[in-house]
């Protein structure tokens, strides 16, 4: 009996910790779970606009929403174990090219050539029957920088868009539905340690237990 009310007080004690860990556990548990719930809604918001969203040309970079979920595999990504990120199609218009030229005559043979900013077109017709056409064009490199960026955090959706980036020289560019993993800009976030916290209870409780015995 009188080692009973001598540990009486220590058992208490830890009960009273052990319930107080397990009530902060709780706390944080429904905490992590509203923010994935704020996170899930703010995500099908941003795809809603994100689906509104078309290419716009601002300050000279082609600019659209991505729609952030998660992309699926095909098949080279599944033998390969590939996760997509990120998938943005891109179109370049290279405008019509109209224009008169001299051509350079002989006996036999007419030619001429075209020289653009897109191409390079050489053409050269024989003046004798069967008047056949030799027609040459090289396509010039068409640059393009594609870039991927996250913005500031929406005030309508609690989370940072995806912004798809395009600069070209001086071509029209229509860029496609990107998509984009959320992960890329609202990664999920981190447990917030409840099982350090446990580890921590766990140490205290030893230690009390400690205290006592030597007591």
């Amino acid at each position: 009996m009188a080692a009973l009310l001598k540990w009486g007080p220590w058992v208490a004690l830890i009960i009273l910790v052990g319930s107080a860990g397990a009530y902060v556990q709780g706390l944080r548990s429904d905490l992590a779970e509203t923010r994935a719930e704020l996170r899930t809604t703010g995500l099908y918001a941003d795809a809603l606009e994100a689906e509104l969203d078309t290419t716009r040309l601002i300050a000279g970079q082609h600019r659209r929403r991505a729609l952030q979920v998660e992309i699926e595999r095909d098949s080279l990504a599944q033998a390969l174990d590939e996760r997509p990120v990120v998938e943005i199609p891109v179109v370049v218009q290279l405008p019509p090219q109209v224009d008169t030229i001299q051509a350079e005559m002989t006996d036999s043979t007419a030619y001429s050539k075209l020289d653009d900013e897109s191409f390079v077109a050489e053409v050269t017709i024989q003046l004798t029957p069967p008047f056949l056409a030799e027609w040459k064009v090289e396509v010039k490199p068409v640059r393009a920088l594609v870039g991927v960026r996250c913005g500031p955090v929406s005030q309508s959706t609690g989370v940072r868009p995806v912004r798809v980036t395009v600069e070209t020289e001086l071509w029209d560019v229509e860029i496609g539905e990107a998509q984009a993993d959320p992960e890329v800009c609202n990664p999920e976030e981190p447990d917030p340690g409840g099982g350090n916290f446990w580890k921590g209870v766990g140490v205290g409780a030893l230690a009390i237990i400690s205290l006592g015995l030597i007591s």
